[in-house]
């Protein structure tokens, strides 16, 4: 009786039986990628990270169910009280022009994008990564420099944050 008065929160796991037509089967999608790349480890998707993926399904139907996933979940991340120092508050926007450049749909699409990128033209300085196939492969988040370092030449922050992403230290 208690559950049934409760609340239910964005952190609580997305249900089925809340999927509408237009988006349960991209959700759906997504469950299955977390659950397989998990190996089980994870099997569900909280209901705030279902309502990202939602979204991003109805600009980005064409989009890997995974990398959906890891969009929607930083987005989720962006929002907390206290979001993680990687998530600056240009990370929708930098979702929302990652979405518009559709880097995956094609070459001139990815060297368009990469091209915003180089120039600094992309907010917040992030670089998203894609893969033929839609799959994110890195996210590059260039947090503006200790200001000993910033005496570098305009693109130096893009560099030091490929040479964090090559230790393994990708966002």
């Amino acid at each position: 009786m208690v559950k049934e008065m409760t609340p239910s929160g964005p952190d609580e796991p997305w249900d089925f039986r809340e999927a509408s037509s237009e988006t349960g089967p991209a959700i759906m999608a997504v469950i299955r990628e977390v659950i397989d790349r998990t190996e089980g480890r994870e099997s569900t998707v909280s209901k705030a990270t279902a309502a990202w993926v939602g979204h991003i399904s109805r600009v980005a139907p064409d989009l890997h169910p995974w990398s959906k996933y890891v969009l929607s979940r930083n987005l989720v991340l962006a929002e907390q009280p206290e979001p993680p120092a990687h998530l600056a508050d240009e990370w929708p926007a930098a979702v929302s022009a990652f979405l518009a450049f559709a880097p995956w749909r094609s070459r001139s699409n990815r060297e368009r994008y990469e091209r915003a990128a180089r120039h600094g033209d992309l907010p917040g300085l992030y670089e998203i990564s894609v893969g033929d196939d839609g799959l994110i492969e890195s996210i590059l988040s260039v947090l503006p420099a200790p200001a000993s370092a910033q005496r570098e030449k305009p693109h130096g922050r893009l560099r030091n944050a490929q040479r964090s992403a090559q230790r393994g230290q990708i966002v």
